[in-house]
């Protein structure tokens, strides 16, 4: 089995934002996203996430996942 694993920066730097797309993800699209932040040298925190390419998954799982994260983000910002 062969995997990739890569770091992505979200766009956003509001946590309570993503902890929404990451519970909204998971319940309403049994999609798993972990995300994690790091605080930079200009003291900037940076929150990330961590795709892995597993053989069971498909590009299509990614396309969505890219699809849903402005679109939740922008969700939560309205509400």
């Amino acid at each position: 089995m062969s995997a990739f694993l890569f770091s992505i920066i979200l766009p956003s730097t509001d946590a309570e934002a993503l902890a929404y797309v990451q519970s909204t993800l998971d319940s309403q699209y049994s999609m798993y996203m972990v995300y994690g932040s790091i605080v930079t040298a200009k003291n900037e925190t940076v929150f990330f996430t961590r795709l892995s390419s597993q053989v069971y998954l498909e590009v299509n799982d990614f396309l969505q996942l890219g699809e849903l994260v402005p679109r939740l983000l922008t969700e939560f910002n309205e509400n």
